[in-house]
């Protein structure tokens, strides 16, 4: 009895140390809960921003947490370390950026330094100088996603790739919804009205004379003045990845004050210079925003943004043997299933660069429909010896270009399958294109810059290049064609009937799996360590129960017999 009961007590001590090894192995992989959060920020005060910036950290454990030699990382300002600094518990701590002062249990100054990104950028607080992925204590995104020690920070598994908070607008903070409850996410954050607050105790010593001097400026040029006008230009079109151009340079202030400027995209993007670009991924209507300010006074102005699936196709013309005939035509077919506004959008023909026809305000072209212009309306020319046809979006951007060899009288080029053009004598302008009449010859020495790029250009043509050969790289056409030649392919016969309602938007799907994988991997390392043990601890007890059990089992054999 004796005996059986020490082999239990045995059985008992291994399965207790397993349990320990499996228990210890599950805890390497949670996700560690941060005793110092970053809690609130101001990055875009009112007005000039020098001196004006801080961030707001907040201890919220119980125990006094020495800040001594810690990094903060405060957008594109450079790294401030911690003096020697102890931060109670349940207190917080205001870093202003840029900025000197006499720090204190409240408030501690970088320095002259430099100003923090108002359109995006991270907040990265690390507990030693060493930027390492073990050393990081608390991260967030704002304005966009894809920065600076991401990648430390998912593994760490306090933030999740592309997560961001979205951008506040000028006097606003961020701000934690509930103080110190951060769960490592962008939907832990608000934006809170900042412009009355001055959380920076050295600028309310300013000497009486100053302050009266500023504000007699302010009376002078802000409250005895008249509020600035926002002018954001008229609505906009074009297509996902274009380049679109915002000016805000017809805003004014009657007082001749110098004006603050901030567009807001209308898909969560935003920027502070008076002309500004911005490409949209998406197709849509967007309504974006012009705010401007003087300081005191304000002013607001919207525009309609609309975003086409895939941008207009030149689908035939005919060149011309005489210029004064005036005979010739394009023809150009909105492949999307709506409405297209075409106002701006321009064509070039290859008599001159500057040889333009400026589509008018306006203008617009159905879905699925074609879309005819005469030469003696454009005044444009193609020559029948050769030339090039150009069309570019209303920013002048390349949008399609196409290099044409000689061809004979009365025929035109038109569009067809496998991304190339054929010479016809059956010309349809209005119309489908023919492309199974034995009349059509295919030319392969034509180049259809819309579709590959323009290194492919032969010395042939170089002299016919107005505009540069490299498309923008911010948008290649190359993805919105291949669908739209593959459905072509299958509907030759019925060129304006083929289906489009699924429309693949294959870069932002390969960027989404690159994403993914990258994130799985960086899991996979961060958890291969307490996985690992957690294997080897099962194996280990199971060995041991094992043993244990025979042993026991064996005892008892001997004593039956």
């Amino acid at each position: 009895m004796f005996f059986m009961l020490k082999i239990n007590i045995k059985l008992l001590i291994f399965v207790f140390l397993s349990l320990a090894l499996i228990s210890s192995s599950l805890s390497l992989a949670k996700a560690k809960q941060n005793i110092i959060v970053i809690n609130k920020i101001l990055y875009n005060p009112l007005g000039n921003d020098t001196g004006k910036e801080w961030i707001e950290l907040y201890n919220r454990g119980n125990q006094d947490i020495d800040l001594t030699n810690y990094d903060l990382d405060p957008s594109s300002a450079p790294y401030y370390t911690f003096p020697h600094f102890v931060l109670k518990s349940k207190a917080k701590v205001i870093i202003h950026i840029n900025t000197e002062g006499t720090n204190s249990a409240t408030d501690l100054y970088t320095g002259p330094s430099k100003n923090m990104s108002n359109t995006k950028g991270v907040i990265a607080l690390f507990n030693s100088t060493t930027h390492s992925t073990e050393n990081l204590v608390d991260y967030i995104e704002y304005g966009a996603g894809g920065q600076t020690n991401e990648s430390k920070a998912i593994q760490d598994n306090i933030w999740t790739a592309g997560d961001f908070i979205p951008n506040a607008q000028e006097g606003y903070c961020l701000a934690l919804k509930q103080e110190g409850q951060d769960n490592n996410s962008s939907q832990d954050w608000q934006t809170v009205d900042c412009r009355q607050e001055s959380p920076n105790p050295e600028k309310k010593t300013e000497n009486v004379s100053e302050k009266k001097q500023s504000q007699e400026k302010i009376s002078f040029k802000n409250l005895g003045g008249k509020p600035p006008q926002a002018e954001a230009g008229p609505n906009k079109s074009g297509v996902i990845n274009q380049t679109i151009i915002f000016d805000g340079s017809k805003s004014f202030d009657p007082d001749d004050v110098d004006l603050i400027y901030f567009w807001n995209f209308g898909d969560g993007s935003t920027n502070t210079e008076k002309i500004s670009e911005h490409i949209y991924k998406f197709p849509g209507k967007y309504i974006a925003s012009l705010y401007v300010s003087d300081g005191y006074h304000s002013d607001l102005d919207t525009l309609i943004v609309t975003i086409y699936p895939k941008p207009i196709i030149i689908s035939e013309f005919m060149p011309e043997a005489n210029k004064n005939s005036q005979n010739g035509w394009i023809e150009i077919y909105n492949p999307n299933e709506i409405i297209m506004d075409i106002s701006g959008w321009q064509i070039n023909d290859s008599s001159s660069s500057q040889n333009f026809f400026v589509f008018p305000d306006n203008s617009f072209i159905d879905a699925k429909k074609f879309l005819v212009l005469l030469n003696s309306i454009t005044h444009l020319y193609f020559d029948i010896k050769g030339g090039c046809l150009q069309l570019l979006y209303p920013n002048k951007q390349l949008a399609s270009k196409i290099l044409y060899p000689e061809i004979p009288p009365h025929q035109s080029i038109v569009y067809g399958t496998k991304q190339n053009y054929f010479l016809t004598s059956s010309p349809t302008p209005g119309l489908t294109n023919i492309l199974n009449s034995k009349s059509n010859k295919e030319l392969p020495d034509i180049k259809n810059f819309s579709i590959k790029p323009a290194e492919t250009n032969t010395k042939k043509f170089s002299e016919e290049n107005f505009i540069e050969k490299n498309l923008p790289e911010e948008y290649s056409p190359i993805e919105m064609a291949k669908d739209y030649n593959e459905k072509l392919e299958k509907n030759v016969q019925n060129f304006p009937k083929y289906q489009m309602t699924n429309v693949k938007l294959q870069v932002a799907s390969n960027l989404a799996k690159k994403e993914k994988g990258s994130f799985n991997e960086k899991f996979i390392k961060k958890n291969f360590r307490a996985k690992l043990i957690l294997a080897f601890s099962l194996i280990i007890s199971s060995i041991l129960f094992s043993i244990s059990l025979t042993h026991l089992l064996k005892k008892r054999s001997l004593k039956f017999f």
